[in-house]
């Protein structure tokens, strides 16, 4: 196994455990968006997909939220400390 897929397997277990913050920006999104951290963590559990952005040094995980709605994920690392911020499949990044 190479650290590519380490990192992955780290990311996923620090969302199923709650090991995140957020931003300000995402904060204020998410919360305009109605998602909750337990939404991140069904997210983690139900993982169905996860690619990494390497113009932005960042993953997106495609999974599930607590409702069963499809939901990505996009977290980084920044100095040891995972940061995310998430949106609804079907509302796509812009």
């Amino acid at each position: 196994m190479d650290d590519g897929d380490k990192i992955p397997r780290i990311l996923i277990e620090d969302l199923k455990n709650g090991n995140f913050r957020y931003t300000l920006h995402a904060q204020e999104q998410m919360k305009m968006r109605s998602i909750r951290a337990q939404d991140i963590i069904a997210c983690a559990q139900t993982v169905q997909q996860i690619r990494f952005q390497e113009s932005r040094g960042t993953y997106i995980v495609d999974g599930l939220n607590f409702y069963g709605k499809r939901l990505c994920v996009v977290c980084g690392y920044d100095k040891g400390t995972l940061v995310i911020t998430a949106y609804r499949k079907e509302e796509g990044r812009k």
